[in-house]
């Protein structure tokens, strides 16, 4: 009679091997979660930085080569007086202030005059510039120095790389999310299997 309920009671218990194969099952079932909600979080962190990309030299560098070249073109023309189509960024950054569609290309730039202008949305500082096209003709301009800097970076900044960063950061918070949401649903319980189980 007690070797039967000892065999019964050792019965109800499941054997070492497979709780062990259990606990390693359901851990190897937790890695492909930790790698999904790490590439998510990878991946909006990455649209963060494009987002930001004015803020750090190398997603510039990577991601808006044209931005840094025109931007360095137009800062040798305040320093320098002048900047020609062999200087580097100088097509970036007349294609943005002057524009491409003329027939006769544009082969020098000179800055005249800077001065203030009272507007309606405050005062504003207007550079004077001198286009030179390839025939010898000159075009002066006065333009704004806030609007020549937004014009280059809408152009080579903000076109190219926000609409990606929009969409990588959305993208990566919701596979974050849902990989999480995922992991709780799994670890719900429903049941413990190596429950010992009572003889009928």
């Amino acid at each position: 009679m007690r070797r039967a309920l000892k065999a019964t009671k050792t019965s109800g218990r499941p054997p070492r091997r497979t709780s062990r194969r259990l606990s390693a099952g359901r851990e190897g079932s937790r890695l492909p979660q930790f790698v999904f909600l790490f590439l998510g979080l990878a991946v909006a962190l990455f649209g963060w930085f494009l987002d930001h990309g004015e803020d750090f030299s190398w997603v510039r560098s990577v991601f808006a080569r044209g931005y840094d070249s025109a931007l360095g073109a137009y800062s040798r023309l305040l320093t320098d007086g002048s900047v020609t189509n062999e200087d580097r960024g100088f097509s970036g950054f007349v294609n943005v202030v002057f524009g491409n569609g003329q027939s006769v290309p544009v082969v020098r730039v000179e800055f005249l005059t800077s001065g203030s202008v009272q507007t309606s949305q405050g005062l504003q500082q207007i550079r004077s510039l001198r286009f030179g096209l390839q025939d010898g003709t000159t075009i002066a301009r006065a333009v704004s120095a806030d609007d020549i800097e937004s014009l280059l970076r809408d152009r080579y900044l903000i076109r190219p790389l926000l609409g990606w960063a929009q969409f990588l950061m959305s993208f990566g918070l919701a596979a974050t999310f849902l990989t999480g949401f995922i992991g709780i649903l799994k670890q719900t319980p429903k049941g413990d299997p190596t429950s010992p189980q009572l003889p009928q």
